[in-house]
């Protein structure tokens, strides 16, 4: 690349610049002897952050046990690197969207969540490898794409036609770049994090992340951590007939790099796209919909059982022959009528529980659906299910009894229970019903407008008794039906709440009110 031709992109005016708290931070973060007050001034000095901070520190993403109420009380609970990061994050936001009009032409939520998708694996590589200090990855994370926005402010329509060529895959677009522009946003980020006084490890990481892997110096670990982090996003957002060849190519370099088995790779990813998940929601910033946790590891594991090793157990054949439902990536209705019948099967040849009910099914259904749509827009319904089914997976994370989460029909989801007496799994269902009413999501249907809405759910309760009676259903059609009469008649008195049901008498159904 000519001198002239650099120049020209480097020094233009449209390139982001962070807001001067950002700076002052980073460079007081960079002493030895800092005197914490300075950090406290430098950030009150900018109030609309010191504001987005103060929530984000209270917020569920940090799980504090007493509100924080000033950027004091911030360093103190969260310390200088995490602080810094949180500065860094809303920094960045203001630097690379100021809310033009023209900037819809700009897939920001693509963006966002590749950001936070990044920043999150680096994290979770670095906790693991110790590397690199995991806040300090997490800003290479972060930072490490701003050169797209660089380029797309300096280029314009002419950088929008390039990522329309890439297709998505990111190695491509960086060979199209250096085509096109003479230089790629790696090289460019670079170039920005230098000139906002980063630390080199991070100016490093970010010029090499793209870098093919032949190329990569095996004397250098943290450049190779910085890679593997790309690989697992890149895996996150290709398309799922084009995973196969990337996770087997993940799994074989996450082994050789850093000793890691399947299953560490695993969690590595499904703690990726948590963090991620979480990290928006704290930060406030939309970056659309994030991969399904489920249903990639569902793909990932059948990918990796065709590879040598045998670290994984392989699934039965049911379980093979199962599909997922893609807008929440639980296994879908063929799955939970399958699953039922064999759980039936299993309580008539079980002798040993002689306790609570053998099996029971939560049916949670989304209130006004189709109210959300007519609202907010079409695809305003499938985002609110897809919430609701990751509010289920937290609830119900560690539970005892949970047979698995399904997506039924429409806007319902089934949870399978066994073993688990009747006053439990009641309180399970008002845990559910609570935890969807109090989290509410931001949905953006429309181009021009997005919405948060607080989604209400109706719950019904069935139950099945290998012993004794009293309510119990019997047959996997008995126990359906039965939890689909509790939310009809849940949300025929009003909505949002738990309904048990009673097969004596059904206008007798218990019912806790939200």
């Amino acid at each position: 690349m000519t001198d002239s031709s650099r120049d020209s992109i480097l020094y233009d005016p449209a390139l982001p610049s962070l807001p001067s708290v950002a700076l002052e931070v980073l460079e007081l973060a960079s002493r030895e002897d800092v005197d914490l007050r300075d950090f406290e001034r430098a950030i009150e000095r900018d109030q609309a952050i010191s504001i987005r901070i103060l929530r984000t520190v209270n917020s569920s993403y940090y799980g504090l046990g007493k509100p924080c109420g000033s950027i004091r009380q911030a360093i103190s609970y969260l310390g200088v690197k995490t602080l810094k990061a949180l500065v860094l994050g809303f920094s960045l936001e203001r630097a690379v969207d100021g809310g033009d009009e023209d900037q819809l032409t700009f897939d920001f939520l693509s963006y966002w969540r590749r950001c936070f998708l990044s920043a999150t694996a680096m994290r979770a590589l670095a906790t693991r490898t110790g590397y690199l200090e995991a806040e300090e990855a997490f800003i290479a994370g972060l930072v490490q794409d701003v050169g797209m926005i660089a380029l797309w402010r300096v280029e314009g329509d002419r950088y929008l036609q390039v990522l329309d060529m890439c297709d998505g895959l990111q190695d491509r677009l960086v060979e199209l770049e250096r085509r096109h522009f003479e230089i790629d946003h790696a090289s460019l980020a670079a170039e920005l994090t230098r000139r906002w006084r980063f630390p080199e490890s991070i100016s490093d990481l970010t010029e090499h992340h793209h870098h093919a892997f032949p190329r990569l110096d095996e004397r250098r670990p943290i450049r190779r951590m910085g890679r593997l982090a790309v690989a697992i996003v890149d895996v996150l957002e290709r398309q799922d007939g084009d995973r196969a060849a990337a996770i087997g190519e993940l799994s074989e370099l996450s082994t050789e790099w850093f000793g890691f088995d399947r299953s560490d790779l695993l969690q590595v990813v499904q703690e990726t796209v948590k963090e991620a998940r979480d990290l928006a929601r704290a930060l406030n910033i939309d970056a659309g919909r994030m991969p399904s946790v489920e249903s990639l590891l569902h793909r990932a594991r059948r990918l990796l059982e065709e590879l040598p090793g045998d670290d994984l157990p392989v699934p039965d054949r049911d379980d093979r022959e199962r599909t997922l439902d893609e807008v929440t990536g639980l296994p879908d209705r063929s799955a939970l009528l399958a699953d039922l019948e064999s759980c039936f099967h299993e309580t008539v040849h079980d002798p040993n529980h002689m306790f609570g009910c053998d099996l029971s099914l939560l049916l949670v259904g989304v209130d006004e659906v189709r109210r959300i749509n007519e609202r907010v827009g079409d695809l305003a319904g499938d985002s609110a299910i897809a919430h609701v089914s990751e509010c289920i997976r937290d609830a119900v994370k560690d539970q005892p009894g949970i047979f698995g989460a399904y997506r039924f029909v429409g806007a319902e989801i089934a949870v399978i229970v066994r073993y688990v007496d009747e006053e439990s799994i009641t309180r399970l269902g008002d845990s559910i019903r609570e935890r969807i009413a109090c989290t509410p999501i931001r949905i953006q249907a429309r181009p021009d407008s997005s919405d948060f809405l607080v989604v209400k759910s109706t719950i019904g309760i069935s139950v099945h008794r290998s012993k004794g009676d009293g309510g119990s259903t019997g047959s996997p059609a008995e126990l359906l039906g039965a939890a689909m009469c509790a939310v009809t008649e849940g949300r025929r008195t009003g909505g949002d709440q738990v309904v048990m049901y009673r097969e004596t008498d059904p206008d007798s159904s218990s019912r806790l009110a939200g």
